[in-house]
């Protein structure tokens, strides 16, 4: 089987399971290291950032110092560069910031304050249908251990997994083994979580 099609199946059953699933996001420093699926584990306020908007809530505003309560210039809460004259527009175009005027001045509140909690963590996945061709497989496991950019990482495969191929794999790095057919997962192996919050 093809690593794209089966790719598709693994995506295919963790979307079936309701997960958020996100699929060649780079996961290393200048793209090298692309992570073939990526889950996005729902928290408990997950509801309620989707009633925000649907749309991207640009990083730099839900990071700034700007509530429902008082309006604020915008420039005095993320700057006054072009890039931050955007994410503004974006704010209000997408519902998470309104806009009016006092005295001839622009001011900027949230229309709701964003949740905390509405993730829970991210769960990157290493796609190898054939553990018979495992190509850089070692190396791109251990690079994603070592940088723990993801709560937990797994590798998906089709192939029957033996002791040998568990032997030569990070220990902290889950198992799946994916039925092409209907993306249905078996653990071989639970993942052990990363050390996110240390430097990798």
């Amino acid at each position: 089987m093809r690593e794209f099609d089966f790719e598709m199946a693994v995506c295919a059953g963790l979307e079936s399971d309701e997960r958020l699933v996100a699929r060649q996001l780079a996961g290393g420093v200048h793209g090298s290291r692309v992570m073939d699926c990526v889950v996005v584990e729902l928290g408990p306020a997950f509801d309620e950032r989707t009633q925000i908007t649907d749309a991207t809530i640009p990083p730099r505003l839900v990071e700034a110092n700007i509530g429902p309560g008082t309006a604020r210039r915008p420039r005095a809460v993320v700057g006054d560069s072009e890039f931050a004259r955007e994410a503004v527009e974006a704010g209000v175009e997408c519902g998470y910031l309104t806009s009016e005027r006092h005295g001839g001045q622009r001011y900027v509140r949230a229309t709701t304050r964003y949740p905390d909690g509405w993730f829970d963590g991210l769960v990157g996945i290493e796609n190898k249908p054939d553990l018979g061709r495992p190509g850089e497989l070692e190396l791109q496991l251990r690079k994603d251990v070592s940088l723990a950019l993801f709560d937990r990482v797994w590798l998906a495969t089709a192939s029957h997994v033996t002791g040998a191929h568990l032997n030569r794999l990070p220990d902290e790095v889950g198992v799946w083994r994916v039925d092409p057919e209907t993306g249905e997962r078996t653990v071989v192996r639970e993942p052990t979580p990363l050390a996110i919050d240390e430097p990798g």
